[in-house]
């Protein structure tokens, strides 16, 4: 080997060497002085922000970062930066936000951002009613110093499972994306660049005034947008991109004069439509809907940049000719045609939303509607329905998200024109709604509604059922009546007031909640049971009531309803074979519980069914088949009530007068301990062993033809004032 060829390998390994050793020194020198570094790269970074950031820790990493090195910031939050307004609402956190920074700019001063990476954060975009934006965090300059400069030379922006949210209330308008997994990538320090864009977001929400437009939408996007800073423009060529996985195209440009978009999607097969944008995602592949028709949509954004110009949006779409087939049961829809349009210039008052044609046809027969929303703010909304659904096949097309399965059919005939404002106003209203063999099942709520039929009328703001009939799980209901203010009751703005007769064979009172009592056991927290939006009053007639274990039959009462609270002011009904008669009121105070106050009186209750009823009251002394005899009894009682663990004992409060008649106790065993104490030596001794014998005879049979006192219930105690007790074995004063 020659000298010079020897000398060549021994310098690059020379200059290797040096090098590694160099990047090892800087890298160790980082690491001894990176609390320091960090504090000073963060402060650098943040020195002209209106308002200063917050953040628990500052860490640094280099190895997995290479040739790099990552300022670590956890637990950063920003406020916002309005200009002319104090808010201090959070505009940016995030869990860690990196910044990828060249390791020999830390060990004298940083010049260069290279690469940013924002994880598991939220950004909050937000412009008031004046214009003013709180984005614009960082300080105008005043000076044409230029000593030092930070540079933004990145690469690559990498944004991680980011919550943005853009909040417009100048022209009412909410937007709100989830990035799941973003990256930005180009050469952003120079004029002219390529900015691409690749990942999967979702638009979570996109709402005009009070109009929610679209929800929780899956894109997908990989397209590049030309940058040019010197003329301010941002152009977008004609891309194509992925809303749940159906293809859309859109292309656009952003100068400092105009903007300009366009979003659009020729012939989409309908059933590709329902399956991907509305089909629930649990639905297997043979749940699949089989179709065809074509869907078009085309949406265009135009207008001038300046702070005044409005920017106007036209967005049409359609389905023509189209069908839809459920593969499972061959439930059909065909005949389906759509025509719809949405237009907006910035103000929210003036958007409207048209469907001047929505017509189809199911195997109950056809359908057709018009609908007109105006003014998003206060929605006015007016339109007309008429024909026949069959409701299985209609959920089909618009997968109303509520709903877990829907069978039956309806029949529409409607006009309506109403005004949503602080209350809803009914300008004109009147139609019908006849419902056939209707069984329905919600997300989430453990009833099933089945033959549900009614014939509702409408008219104003007042609906009137007739020949109503629901079976909610064993229980079933029958519903003639009216109620009225419903419009303002479905928007959440007033309470329903209803007035009707309800009637049942059998009700259980487990059917009757979304949730089963186990349900709500397992469920952290509690809500109220009782509405605060419903009043008036049901006439109820119910043979039989079921409620854990016990069962009351023959109800007749009047039930007023008002802020949470149940009103029986007369009430009767059978239990035990014991009629009984009187009120009550149940009043829920706090979420799952009552107050419960009870006035009553009952001529026939007869022990042993009684005992047997309410198995034994919960005590071992006496049971259901060593009892018995007639009794007339008076009550009144207030206690609180738990929806989970029932009454509490130990805070009744009651006053209970009873009569006793033809009264027997047999075999009781505390009785005749008392009987066999007795029957020693001594006892035998003094009383005898005859009488002794007798007087067990007598104990293990106990009669009295009355007893009558009042009895005093308070403090977890029971008072018995002074009694005489005349029976076939003693007689005795008790107190």
């Amino acid at each position: 080997m020659s000298t010079l060829k020897k000398f060549g390998i021994i310098l690059i390994q020379g200059v290797l060497e040096v090098s590694l050793m160099l990047c090892f020194l800087v890298i160790t020198s980082i690491f001894l002085f990176q609390e320091r570094i960090c504090k000073r790269v963060v402060a650098e970074i943040t020195k002209d922000m209106r308002k200063p950031i917050s953040y628990s820790t500052l860490d640094l990493t280099a190895w997995s970062t290479f040739p790099n090195v990552s300022i670590n910031v956890h637990d950063v939050v920003a406020k916002d930066a309005f200009k002319n307004n104090n808010s201090d609402q959070i505009l940016f956190k995030a869990k860690t936000f990196s910044i990828h920074l060249n390791p020999f700019d830390l060990l004298k001063s940083v010049k260069e951002v290279k690469a940013l990476e924002l994880n598991n954060g939220e950004i909050n975009l937000r412009t008031d009613k004046t214009g003013d934006v709180n984005y614009m965090v960082f300080k105008e300059s005043n000076t044409k110093d230029t000593k030092d400069p930070l540079h933004v030379k990145l690469k690559q922006i990498s944004v991680n499972n980011v919550h943005v949210n853009y909040l417009n209330d100048q022209s009412n308008k909410r937007l709100s994306t989830q990035l799941k997994a973003m990256q930005f990538s180009g050469d952003f320090n120079n004029h002219q660049y390529a900015l691409a864009s690749k990942g999967d977001f979702i638009l979570t929400q996109y709402t005009s005034g009070n109009v929610k437009l679209i929800k929780n939408k899956a894109i997908n996007i990989d397209l590049t947008l030309k940058v040019d800073m010197d003329h301010q423009s941002y152009i977008l060529p004609k891309s194509s991109i992925l809303v749940e996985k159906l293809p859309f195209y859109c292309e656009g440009m952003y100068t400092k004069d105009t903007v300009y978009f366009s979003l659009n999607s020729q012939n989409l097969a309908l059933n590709d439509v329902v399956n991907k944008l509305s089909l629930d995602k649990a639905k297997t592949e043979l749940d699949r809907y089989k179709g065809g028709g074509k869907v078009k949509f085309d949406a265009l954004i135009h207008g001038k940049t300046g702070e005044d110009s409005p920017t106007y949006v036209a967005c049409d779409f359609s389905i023509q000719d189209g069908f839809l087939t459920e593969p499972i049961k061959n439930t059909s829809i065909d005949n389906i045609n759509l025509s719809g349009s949405y237009k907006s210039n910035g103000n929210s008052f003036q958007d409207e939303l048209l469907f001047p044609i929505l017509s189809f046809n199911t195997s109950s027969g056809p359908f057709k509607a018009k609908l007109k929303v105006n003014n998003f703010i206060h929605p006015s909304i007016v339109g007309n329905a008429s024909g026949n659904v069959n409701l299985k096949a209609a959920n089909m097309l618009f997968n109303v998200t509520q709903i877990e399965s829907i069978m039956g059919q309806a029949n529409v005939n409607a006009d309506f024109d109403l005004s949503v404002r602080d209350n809803v106003e009914v300008n004109d209203f009147g139609g019908t709604l006849n419902l056939n063999n209707v069984n329905l099942k919600l997300k989430g709520d453990q009833r099933n509604f089945s033959n549900l039929n009614a014939f509702i009328t409408l008219h104003g703001d007042e609906m009137h059922v007739a020949k109503g009939h629901v079976n909610l799980n064993k229980s079933d209901i029958q519903l003639e009546g009216q109620a009225k203010n419903i419009f303002n009751y479905l928007a959440s703005k007033g309470s329903l007031n209803i007035n009707a007769d309800l009637t049942s064979n059998t009700i259980r009172v487990e059917d009757l909640g979304a949730t089963t009592k186990q349900e709500k056991k397992s469920t952290e927290g509690k809500q109220f049971v009782l509405p605060n939006d419903l009043m008036g009053g049901l006439t109820l007639r119910v043979n039989q009531l079921q409620y854990d274990g016990h069962r009351f039959e023959n109800i007749n009462t009047q039930l007023n309803i008002e802020n949470r609270r149940l009103s029986f002011p007369h009430l009767s009904l059978r239990n035990a074979d014991a009629d009984m008669s009187g009120s009550l009121s149940i009043k829920e105070q706090a979420p799952e519980r009552f107050d419960l106050s009870l006035k009553g009186v009952s001529e026939n209750i007869h022990f042993a069914p009684l005992f047997k009823e309410w198995n034994n009251f919960d005590q071992t002394v006496i049971n259901s088949d060593q009892i018995s005899g007639n009794a007339r009894v008076e009550v009144t009682m207030e206690a609180p009530f738990d929806l989970l663990s029932g009454i509490q004992l130990n805070q009744v409060a009651a006053k209970v007068h009873m009569r006793v008649q033809d009264g027997k106790l047999n075999n009781i065993s505390s009785l005749n301990d008392v009987a066999n104490s007795i029957n020693s030596n001594a006892g035998r001794l003094v009383l005898g062993k005859k009488n002794i014998a007798a007087f067990q005879n007598k104990l293990s049979t106990i009669q009295f033809e009355t007893l009558e006192n009042t009895l005093i219930i308070r403090n977890n105690a029971v008072e018995i004032p002074n009694m005489e007790i005349a029976s076939s074995a003693i007689d005795m004063k008790l107190s």
